[in-house]
């Protein structure tokens, strides 16, 4: 195991286990909102915005070595934090944890790269996307799998809670699924022969295959992965609020910088900035 993935999945495991541990206790903060108030209201007079984040997932949101949180995301909930005049909390959520905690009330919003889906929709609302990433699938050298239709009759592991396994599926039926808790399980059980692929976002299975020589991304992307901010249903002016802080952020070149500074190079896509939402 190459030093990068040691550290990597050691601060993850601890910072997980913490967060398992103090679950049911989480802030409360975000759960004091009356009926019908406004998130956005609640954070400006609380003075801190709670965003609920991932910090398994490279470039995304992870731990450091040295402890810190980073990531694209992070760097963004910043951003979101600053526009809000307010200090930043992050509170750790998994694909399984961050609807429940966003609608239990342990965080303001979720910013933890979070595909919109029909499913979702029924218990949250969604932003329009931040980002486009594309799910792909990265596997060991020489395994002979050079797309998603060679993954027919083999295993492949995805996370609990994720919409990979659905994307996986929707373009090779015939695939063998294994589910995992979080993302060090999957790439571990890759990395012992397991299972013979794992599949998510191309960006964090890029940052795996650049630490570890013996696997390689399998590309291009098979299917689009647009990431939104998941919010509470029937708030609208917080959703409208943050809404109009990713076209700012578009529009000032604040996603751009961070591409650049997380993924590398320039990001070869652009999402309209649409007019309305600044005569809000």
């Amino acid at each position: 195991m190459n030093t990068f993935f040691k550290k990597y999945a050691s601060a993850t495991a601890l910072a997980l286990g913490l967060v398992a541990a103090a679950l049911p206790s989480l802030s409360t903060d975000a759960a004091a909102q009356g009926p019908g108030e406004s998130t956005l209201d609640v954070v400006k007079e609380r003075g801190t915005l709670i965003a609920g984040a991932r910090n398994d997932f490279p470039p995304a949101g992870y731990i450091d070595r040295n402890g810190e949180w980073v990531g694209f995301e992070i760097d963004f909930a910043k951003y979101i934090a600053d526009k809000l005049g307010v200090k930043l909390e992050l509170i750790p959520v998994t694909s399984r944890t961050r609807i429940p905690m966003l609608v239990n009330g342990n965080v303001d919003m979720i910013i933890a790269v979070m595909n919109p889906t029909v499913e979702r929709g029924k218990v949250i609302d969604f932003t329009d996307p931040y980002f486009l990433g594309g799910q792909a699938l990265l596997v060991e050298k020489g395994s002979g799998i050079n797309s998603i239709a060679d993954v027919g009759g083999k295993k492949v592991g995805t996370v609990q809670g994720s919409n990979d396994a659905k994307g996986v599926l929707a373009f090779q039926p015939d695939a063998e699924l294994v589910y995992f808790q979080e993302y060090p399980q999957a790439l571990l059980a890759l990395k012992q022969g397991r299972i013979d692929a794992m599949s998510t976002t191309d960006l964090t299975l890029r940052k795996f295959a650049d630490a570890d020589d013996s696997l390689v991304l399998v590309g291009p992307p098979f299917k689009p992965d647009p990431w939104v901010l998941g919010v509470r249903h029937d708030d609208s002016e917080w959703r409208l609020f943050l809404q109009k802080t990713i076209m700012d952020a578009w529009s000032d070149g604040t996603i751009r910088d961070l591409y650049a500074k997380h993924m590398g190079g320039t990001i070869n896509f652009e999402i309209p900035v649409w007019p309305e939402y600044y005569s809000k």
